[in-house]
């Protein structure tokens, strides 16, 4: 079964992050963590498995328990993601693979460094509503060897100010179809998060998977809707 519980977390130093999954099925091959690794210092991950059901669920389940092993092993989000890449490609079945953005978020210096293993680019809202968004080049896991993998990613460092925020999603968000066959697109992501970015990370959040459950109607979903929501703001621990 899948955790469809929204969880909030704040960190030292003004960092407030949110994150959600909300399944198609019962079962499903989105996920996201947040792993403690210290008072200043924590693994964020989003990923979205190849494939539906039982087995994508399986596999994401072998995603999360590299990452809570190796999280606080290995510090670097790119070596990270080279060593699940090896392991995922040794036990998975050939042309399965997963899309996933992992990064190290460091409160003190409000800094994520990140690499992304072929997933959506990440959405950045800054404090006066310019927006960015970050595609670093990046392969996906189980797809490539290890040589290529590392040939073909690159990890980035995001330095966050007062205000700004980060929107971590899978294609369950953007793809959103309604009874039209339109996507919600990232145009309307984008639109969104500007007009709300003053707010908590959770209201963000609800506000995001609001808008597109209003935009898919009465259409089926038909894949895994996953959020992160990462804001500096300065309120949260006071």
């Amino acid at each position: 079964r899948v955790d469809r519980r929204q969880r909030q977390m704040c960190i030292r130093d003004r960092i407030d992050i949110a994150g959600i999954c909300e399944p198609a099925q019962e079962t499903g091959g989105d996920y996201y963590d947040m792993i403690s690794l210290g008072k200043n210092r924590m693994a964020i991950a989003i990923g979205d498995v190849s494939g539906k059901g039982i087995q994508a669920a399986f596999y994401m389940t072998f995603v999360k328990g590299v990452l809570h092993s190796l999280s606080a092993l290995i510090l670097s989000p790119l070596e990270l993601l080279n060593q699940l890449n090896r392991l995922f490609k040794e036990n998975a079945t050939r042309g399965t693979f997963v899309s996933m953005i992992y990064g190290i978020l460091e409160a003190d210096k409000r800094e994520l460094t990140f690499a992304r293993a072929g997933h959506n680019p990440m959405l950045i809202v800054r404090a006066n509503g310019d927006t960015d968004w970050l595609m670093s080049k990046g392969i996906g896991i189980g797809v490539t060897s290890s040589l290529l993998f590392m040939k073909g990613t690159e990890e980035s460092i995001l330095k966050l100010d007062e205000g700004d925020v980060a929107v971590l999603y899978t294609d369950g968000i953007t793809e959103m179809m309604n009874i039209s066959n339109q996507f919600y697109g990232e145009e309307r992501l984008e639109k969104v998060v500007k007009g709300v970015r003053k707010g908590a990370s959770s209201s963000i959040l609800n506000i995001i998977i609001s808008d597109v459950k209003e935009f898919k109607g009465v259409a089926k979903q038909h894949d895994d809707m996953t959020l992160v929501v990462i804001k500096a703001d300065s309120s949260v621990n006071k």
